[in-house]
């Protein structure tokens, strides 16, 4: 379909969730597809074996960091997110949950469509794509989830959670690999899962449904080309056509290197931005402010939705248990309408997320709270030291997701601090 006078139909940032669906979907259609992706490519043999090689685990290329998992710090919000080619696939829980209905009926969007007839099917294509199924390996964190839901009066609500994981057959070891289960043999092989609870720091085995397994693996054999460790710096519109009606020039520069940025540039009928809604936005707001599209809406950035999440946990020291053991996120309980909370977990010997706990201090959120940290800090010295050591951590420590459907949104902005 390209003609001469185009590199490409379609140029996608970014090649996560957004990006590898459309990348699968265009070339399905006959479009010639190019991926611009920020991080490296991982296989299984890749990862390192814990979260503590941060040269592989992180992702900061100008401190020669070239991990895939990233963390951005705002003043109300910490994202995390993911740098590979498979976006935050590579890093996320592989937890995947419907919505209740009633969250179709609230928001900016519940007038917008009639979403509780249109949505199911695509909810039910994205399951198939990404092999979700019912968690079938349940760890002591699970089973401790359990239990505080039956000492709360919500026991009732434990379910096991739908993730994009392939389980061994019943009765079997995991680890085990298989031909391709999920497409009638038309992907890659895969492994199956031995529940060393490593989902978030790579999973090692094989068994974990990235979308380089599916989405991006059939775009690729669909003749989609991705451009790994690439970063896209510029969009502008071709012949000073605003609306982008006779294509965009984009360029790029390698995203991995100090000095030998290999800038390019390219001529697309049309751009996809998929760098995650963060790097969506920031992008987005650059080419805002440059010029190079100025017809981006002044709404942007208003009115942006997290996953509402805060993480908290309880750490048993000298229980000899292991609240590693499991996948990243196994079971669930509902404390009310609108509170979901989740069992999580690191694989044993990652325990770098450590580093980012401290003590849970009572009082109202705001700078009094600090007061109450002190007091606790004066009144149990040895407790606190004990607990902020982070080695052990992912051993010891059942960790909650909490999330919340209740409406909240925040604002964001691009500017530099004062300092």
């Amino acid at each position: 379909m390209t003609t001469n006078n185009y590199d490409y139909d379609y140029l996608i940032i970014g090649s996560g969730f957004g990006g590898s669906v459309s990348a699968c979907r265009l070339t399905e259609k006959g479009y010639s597809v190019a991926v611009m992706e920020m991080g490296r490519r991982w296989e299984a043999k890749d990862f390192a074996k814990n979260n503590w090689n941060t040269r592989r685990w992180i992702w900061r290329p100008g401190m020669k960091l070239f991990g895939y998992f990233n963390m951005r710090f705002f003043r109300h919000v910490t994202i995390i997110c993911g740098n590979a080619v498979g976006g935050g696939s590579i890093t996320y829980a592989n937890t995947l949950l419907v919505p209740p209905e009633h969250i179709w009926d609230e928001g900016t969007w519940a007038d917008a469509a009639d979403w509780k007839n249109e949505m199911p099917q695509h909810y039910a294509e994205a399951e198939r794509m990404l092999g979700v199924t019912d968690n079938k390996i349940f760890g002591p964190a699970d089973h401790m989830l359990k239990k505080m839901g039956d000492a709360v009066g919500v026991g009732h609500t434990f379910k096991p959670t739908r993730v994009a994981t392939f389980f061994p057959p019943e009765g079997e070891q995991g680890g085990k690999t298989y031909p391709d289960p999920y497409f009638n043999g038309e992907g890659p092989d895969r492994g199956t899962c031995t529940a060393c609870g490593g989902c978030m720091t790579g999973c090692k085995h094989n068994a974990k449904n990235t979308l380089d397994k599916n989405y991006l693996y059939f775009a690729e054999k669909n003749g989609a080309k991705v451009y790994e460790e690439t970063k896209v710096v510029d969009v502008k519109p071709l012949n000073g056509k605003a609306d982008g009606s006779d294509g965009y020039e984009v360029t790029t520069e390698c995203s991995s290197s100090w000095f030998n940025k290999q800038r390019r540039t390219w001529r697309v009928r049309n751009v996809i931005f998929s760098a995650s809604s963060l790097g969506t936005q920031e992008m987005l707001f650059r080419l805002k402010q440059s010029g190079s599209l100025p017809n981006v809406s002044d709404d942007l950035g208003n009115r942006v939705r997290t996953n509402a999440e805060s993480i908290l946990g309880v750490r048993f020291f000298g229980k000899d248990v292991d609240m590693s053991k499991g996948v990243a996120i196994g079971s669930s309980i509902y404390l009310d309408h609108d509170t979901h909370i989740e069992a999580t977990r690191y694989q044993t010997g990652s325990d770098a997320m450590g580093l980012m706990c401290t003590y849970m201090a009572k009082g109202k959120p705001g700078w009094t709270r600090i007061f109450f940290w002190l007091w606790a800090l004066i009144c149990h010295p040895f407790i606190f030291l004990r607990m902020s050591n982070p080695v052990s951590f992912a051993r010891q420590t059942l960790i909650f997701l909490v999330m919340q459907t209740a409406d909240a949104s925040i604002n964001m902005r691009l500017k530099r601090n004062w300092f």
